[in-house]
Protein backbone atom coordinates (compact mmCIF):
# COMPACT_ATOMS: atom_id res chain seq x y z
CA UNK A 1 0.00 0.00 0.00
CA UNK A 2 1.69 3.43 -0.76
CA UNK A 3 1.89 6.23 1.30
CA UNK A 4 -1.22 7.92 3.00
CA UNK A 5 -2.85 10.47 1.01
CA UNK A 6 -4.63 13.89 2.38
CA UNK A 7 -7.12 15.54 0.67
CA UNK A 8 -5.57 19.13 1.97
CA UNK A 9 -2.56 18.40 -0.63
CA UNK A 10 -5.00 17.61 -3.84
CA UNK A 11 -5.70 19.74 -6.82
CA UNK A 12 -8.92 19.13 -8.50
CA UNK A 13 -11.41 20.47 -11.27
CA UNK A 14 -14.98 20.60 -10.62
CA UNK A 15 -16.83 19.65 -13.28
CA UNK A 16 -21.02 20.02 -13.43
CA UNK A 17 -23.30 22.28 -15.42
CA UNK A 18 -25.11 23.75 -12.65
CA UNK A 19 -23.54 26.73 -11.62
CA UNK A 20 -24.54 26.52 -7.74
CA UNK A 21 -23.71 23.05 -7.70
CA UNK A 22 -20.14 23.81 -8.69
CA UNK A 23 -20.14 26.97 -5.84
CA UNK A 24 -21.46 24.15 -3.03
CA UNK A 25 -18.74 21.70 -3.77
CA UNK A 26 -15.83 24.36 -4.10
CA UNK A 27 -17.31 25.36 -0.68
CA UNK A 28 -16.73 22.15 0.77
CA UNK A 29 -13.56 21.38 -0.76
CA UNK A 30 -11.90 24.65 -0.15
CA UNK A 31 -13.19 24.88 3.78
CA UNK A 32 -11.24 21.40 4.16
CA UNK A 33 -7.73 22.50 2.36
CA UNK A 34 -8.63 21.18 -0.66
CA UNK A 35 -7.24 23.24 -3.71
CA UNK A 36 -10.12 23.89 -6.53
CA UNK A 37 -7.56 24.83 -9.89
CA UNK A 38 -10.65 25.14 -12.14
CA UNK A 39 -14.36 24.61 -12.61
CA UNK A 40 -16.56 23.63 -16.11
CA UNK A 41 -19.63 23.22 -17.59
CA UNK A 42 -19.24 20.84 -20.18
CA UNK A 43 -16.75 18.94 -21.66
CA UNK A 44 -15.34 21.20 -24.10
CA UNK A 45 -14.58 23.47 -20.78
CA UNK A 46 -13.62 20.54 -19.02
CA UNK A 47 -10.60 19.30 -21.32
CA UNK A 48 -9.32 22.47 -21.79
CA UNK A 49 -9.25 22.98 -18.08
CA UNK A 50 -7.76 19.60 -17.44
CA UNK A 51 -4.74 20.19 -20.20
CA UNK A 52 -3.75 23.53 -18.58
CA UNK A 53 -4.06 22.98 -14.88
CA UNK A 54 -3.19 18.88 -15.11
CA UNK A 55 -5.22 18.37 -11.62
CA UNK A 56 -4.79 15.65 -9.42
CA UNK A 57 -8.47 14.34 -9.44
CA UNK A 58 -11.44 15.72 -11.28
CA UNK A 59 -15.05 15.54 -9.74
CA UNK A 60 -17.59 14.92 -12.27
CA UNK A 61 -21.79 15.08 -12.23
CA UNK A 62 -23.44 12.62 -14.59
CA UNK A 63 -26.44 14.43 -15.51
CA UNK A 64 -24.91 17.36 -17.35
CA UNK A 65 -27.33 20.04 -20.04
CA UNK A 66 -26.90 18.38 -23.58
CA UNK A 67 -24.35 15.05 -22.53
CA UNK A 68 -24.03 12.69 -20.05
CA UNK A 69 -21.24 12.59 -17.49
CA UNK A 70 -19.64 9.46 -18.75
CA UNK A 71 -19.05 11.49 -22.35
CA UNK A 72 -17.39 13.94 -20.29
CA UNK A 73 -15.14 11.24 -18.56
CA UNK A 74 -14.75 9.37 -22.15
CA UNK A 75 -13.22 12.96 -23.71
CA UNK A 76 -10.95 13.18 -20.76
CA UNK A 77 -10.01 9.35 -20.62
CA UNK A 78 -8.37 10.03 -24.39
CA UNK A 79 -6.59 12.79 -23.22
CA UNK A 80 -4.81 11.10 -20.26
CA UNK A 81 -5.53 7.35 -19.71
CA UNK A 82 -5.10 7.81 -15.97
CA UNK A 83 -7.42 10.50 -15.48
CA UNK A 84 -8.75 10.30 -11.82
CA UNK A 85 -12.22 10.51 -12.09
CA UNK A 86 -14.13 10.55 -8.98
CA UNK A 87 -18.12 10.83 -9.38
CA UNK A 88 -20.50 13.39 -7.79
CA UNK A 89 -23.70 13.36 -8.89
CA UNK A 90 -27.69 12.32 -7.65
CA UNK A 91 -27.55 9.43 -9.52
CA UNK A 92 -27.53 6.53 -7.23
CA UNK A 93 -28.83 3.49 -9.25
CA UNK A 94 -26.90 0.45 -8.76
CA UNK A 95 -26.35 -0.22 -12.65
CA UNK A 96 -25.01 3.51 -12.78
CA UNK A 97 -22.42 2.63 -10.39
CA UNK A 98 -21.64 -0.35 -11.63
CA UNK A 99 -20.97 1.15 -15.02
CA UNK A 100 -18.70 3.83 -13.59
CA UNK A 101 -16.55 1.41 -12.23
CA UNK A 102 -16.43 -0.33 -15.51
CA UNK A 103 -15.31 2.49 -16.88
CA UNK A 104 -12.53 2.68 -14.84
CA UNK A 105 -14.17 5.94 -12.16
CA UNK A 106 -11.89 5.94 -9.05
CA UNK A 107 -14.74 6.71 -6.65
CA UNK A 108 -18.83 7.81 -6.37
CA UNK A 109 -20.24 10.25 -3.97
CA UNK A 110 -23.90 11.13 -3.67
CA UNK A 111 -25.06 15.06 -3.82
CA UNK A 112 -25.36 16.65 -1.23
CA UNK A 113 -21.77 15.62 -0.13
CA UNK A 114 -21.27 15.14 3.40
CA UNK A 115 -17.20 15.80 4.07
CA UNK A 116 -16.83 12.04 5.77
CA UNK A 117 -18.14 10.26 3.07
CA UNK A 118 -16.34 12.51 0.41
CA UNK A 119 -13.15 13.04 2.03
CA UNK A 120 -12.80 9.08 2.46
CA UNK A 121 -13.68 8.84 -1.66
CA UNK A 122 -11.05 10.98 -2.21
CA UNK A 123 -8.46 9.18 -0.47
CA UNK A 124 -9.40 5.90 -2.28
CA UNK A 125 -9.29 7.34 -5.18
CA UNK A 126 -5.70 8.68 -4.91
CA UNK A 127 -4.77 5.65 -3.84
CA UNK A 128 -6.13 3.15 -5.61
CA UNK A 129 -4.37 5.21 -8.78
CA UNK A 130 -0.85 4.87 -7.53
CA UNK A 131 -1.48 1.36 -7.03
CA UNK A 132 -2.59 0.64 -10.27
CA UNK A 133 -0.11 2.96 -12.00
CA UNK A 134 2.71 2.00 -9.55
CA UNK A 135 3.79 5.95 -9.02
CA UNK A 136 3.79 8.07 -5.91
CA UNK A 137 0.91 10.87 -5.68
Amino acid sequence: MGQEVRPGGLRVLIVDNAAYARARLRKILEDHRVQVVGEASNSAEAVACYKRERPDLVTLDLVMTGEHGFQVFSKLKKFDPGVRVVIVSAMVDHDTIERAELLGVKGYVTKPEDWPHFEKVLKQAMVRQEEEHGRSV
